[in-house]
């Protein structure tokens, strides 16, 4: 397969290439290649988008969501591979629930994934399975898998840990010897200045870096968004920020008018990123390496995955319209949830085919 005439955005340049498949990897990079092939004439592509932050549900919540649902609404939104949290029911804390996660999503995602694990008190089971992080939650969310053990016997194994935290307990932990930290869902202005020349993984999603408090039920979430003070903070720093993520959360209309916290916000993730571009808010650079090469970099170093824009690369390709405008109507989401804080929004910038491995996974009518 040649694929012949792409803008490919990397994080330091755009690349007009031909770009050679076989096998659902990446064979050859070059400026122009002889030969016919899809002709991508001149089209923006984004490569191996990854959400890092995905609940995926399933399991005893398929109301809410199930892996195929989740994925689906993924490469409808541009994303190749997803990280599944662990607060399922029941939630992913022990070898058994692990193995069971890894076959659904083996048998049901329509894209590229990665587990992480949960942590509860004793953490022998952690040495027994191969999670991107282990997720420690520190205050009260969705599933209630609250950490009660030790925090520094935690960090000893030195395995890559991701905390959801409220920023006292982001203090003690920063302040801890530990190896890999990743901070989830960076939500303020004292966080992001806290936390913007500490050495760990830092983490923030669209709905905190576009939307504010507001009493209606369909934007509650966790951490809470903030004020308008803190959501600028968070464009003001995003040179420091290395990672957007979604916190795809989805639950049903009558839940959240219940008081359930979450967005679901997989599919709209990097349709609001291209529109924060054509308002000069972002670069097409800055949003693939925090979509693209840095979550690539962690699952390529820490999981072996081959992710990313290279010869040897899977073949994991996004491809946008930077002009088409369009309005955000939550009742056609691929995922269950149908409805959103975003719902109604008109924006400029569009996914339009998705391909994962080579095989075209999504593409807009």
């Amino acid at each position: 397969m040649l694929y012949k005439n792409m803008n490919v955005v990397t994080s330091e340049r755009i690349v007009t290439c031909d770009v050679a498949v076989d096998k659902g990897k990446i064979t050859q990079i070059k400026r122009a290649m002889s030969g016919s092939g899809v002709d991508f004439k001149g089209k923006y592509v984004l490569p191996s988008i990854v959400d890092l932050h995905v609940h995926a549900r399933d399991f005893n919540q398929r109301h809410k969501e199930t892996v195929k649902t989740c994925t689906q609404a993924a490469v409808a939104g541009g994303v190749t591979t997803v990280v599944d949290m662990p607060n399922t029911d029941p939630p992913v804390i022990t070898k058994v629930m692990f193995e069971k996660r890894k076959k659904l999503f083996e048998r049901d995602s329509l894209c590229d994934f990665a587990l992480n694990m949960g942590v509860v008190d004793t953490v022998t089971e952690i040495g027994k399975v191969t999670p991107l992080f282990v997720k420690v939650y520190l205050t009260e969310t969705t599933g209630k898998l609250l950490f009660k053990g030790d925090a520094q016997q935690l960090l000893d194994l030195r395995v890559p840990v991701a905390i959801h935290s409220d920023l006292e307990t982001t203090k003690k932990w920063c302040g801890l010897p530990h190896g890999v930290l990743y901070i989830c869902h960076i939500a303020s202005k004292p966080e992001i200045e806290f936390l913007k020349s500490r050495k760990v993984i830092k983490e923030v999603t669209p709905h905190h870096l576009f939307l504010k408090r507001n009493d209606n039920p369909v934007y509650k979430v966790e951490p809470s968004l903030g004020t308008e003070e803190d959501r600028k903070a968070l464009w003001t720093h995003l040179d420091t920020i290395d990672v957007i993520a979604s916190d795809h959360a989805p639950h049903t209309l009558e839940e959240k008018m219940e008081g359930a916290s979450g967005i679901a916000g997989i599919e709209t993730m990097l349709p609001l990123l291209l529109h924060a571009f054509n308002n000069g808010m972002i670069s097409l650079q800055d949003i693939v390496l925090r979509l693209s090469e840095n979550p690539c970099n962690l699952l390529n170093s820490l999981l072996h995955f081959r992710k990313g824009f290279f010869v040897g690369a899977d073949a994991d390709f996004t491809i946008v319209d930077l002009k088409k405008q369009w309005r955000i109507n939550a009742s056609q989401f691929y995922s269950k949830a149908d409805h959103s804080p975003f719902d109604g929004w008109t924006i400029k910038g569009a996914v339009t085919k998705t391909i994962l491995k080579g095989r075209t996974v999504y593409e807009k009518e």
